[in-house]
């Protein structure tokens, strides 16, 4: 049987176009999540420190949100009231599931909900009033992460 791999261009293309479709997923729940709620609330955001070892995360990127260690941002971006940033690691996706079950909680964020639908695990935490949305996939290149975090109500 003669089969034949993608060109890496052809896999490049694929992980953009899965992670365009991770942040278009987190982006619409997050519109619902702020439709929901109408409370109003300040909440800084501050710097991340420097000791983290993801480069490329958006200056405002909160420092209570936990990031996969030695992952590589392929999508970010910082709006008014969001952040919105995409990761790609070499774990597995039970185990980066893992890691936010464990690592939530330890910043403070309490998860609210968690879904799992068409290879897609969506958790919702929330703290302070801000809501993050972690949406874990696999894709040709590893497993992809898209991280969505409201900065203020």
């Amino acid at each position: 049987m003669n089969t034949k791999k993608p060109s890496p261009r052809v896999l490049v293309i694929g992980l953009i176009l899965f992670a365009l479709l991770l942040l278009i997923i987190s982006l619409y729940t997050m519109s619902l999540a702020r439709k929901a709620t109408s409370v109003s609330h300040n909440t800084s955001i501050v710097s991340p420190p420097p000791s983290l070892d993801v480069e490329g995360l958006p200056q405002d990127f909160p420092t209570d949100m936990p990031v996969i260690p030695q992952s590589k941002v392929t999508v970010a971006s910082d709006e008014d009231n969001q952040v919105n940033v995409v990761l790609l690691t070499a774990m597995g996706v039970d185990d980066v599931y893992q890691f936010y079950l464990d690592e939530l909680p330890k910043k403070g964020w309490e998860i609210s909900n968690e879904s799992k639908a068409a290879g897609l695990t969506i958790l919702y935490a929330d703290k302070s009033l801000r809501r993050a949305i972690i949406t874990i996939g696999k894709s040709d290149l590893g497993i992809t992460v898209s991280l969505t975090l409201s900065k203020n109500e």
